[in-house]
């Protein structure tokens, strides 16, 4: 009659060690992400694959933008600007103005430089106001092509570089 009453234990016992296999299964076998040489995350591409091409022969100028992105063309103080808007905000502007580098004033500070389809650009980034959060606006000035891009809200720094990859000079 022993033998009748070791049969519940035995059978908790390989329960718990059938949890237990199946818990230690579970913990090792999590997908790893990749990690480039520099022991940085690899990012996620941005899917550009419905993206839209804006292109001025006026300009210059050609560049890729998301699908749910709306344009328009203006001339606020006679400069040519094409603005990029989502749900009515603006989320970026490309300019063309002849003394494109003099638009950046003292409410920019310049913060570097970057390589932009083979051109130099130079980054400014807007100053916050004494007391308020840094502002999210950043503008990549190209002065050799009178262009500006200027980003307004900033957020999503692949999305802004990967806008920024599309950017080509035409002319």
């Amino acid at each position: 009659m022993e033998k009748s009453n070791n049969i519940p234990i035995l059978i908790l016992i390989l329960v718990v060690v059938a949890a237990g296999g199946w818990y230690w299964y579970s913990l090792t076998n999590q997908p790893v992400e990749p990690l480039p040489t520099d022991g940085q995350p690899v990012e996620e591409k941005v899917d550009m694959s419905s993206w839209k091409t804006y292109r001025s022969e006026t300009s210059g100028v050609q560049i890729g933008y998301p699908f749910s992105y709306n344009t328009s063309e203006t001339k606020p103080a006679g400069v040519p600007t094409t603005s990029f808007t989502e749900n009515k905000k603006v989320k970026f502007t490309v300019v063309t103005s002849s003394n494109v580098s003099s638009l950046y004033g003292k409410d920019w500070e310049k913060t570097g430089t970057k390589t932009i389809d083979g051109v130099n650009a130079e980054e400014f980034h807007k100053v916050a106001l004494p007391g308020t959060l840094p502002s999210p606006e950043v503008a990549y000035v190209i002065p050799s092509k009178n262009i500006a891009v200027t980003f307004y809200e900033g957020g999503d720094e692949r999305l802004l570089s990967a806008i920024l990859s599309t950017l080509k000079f035409t002319k």
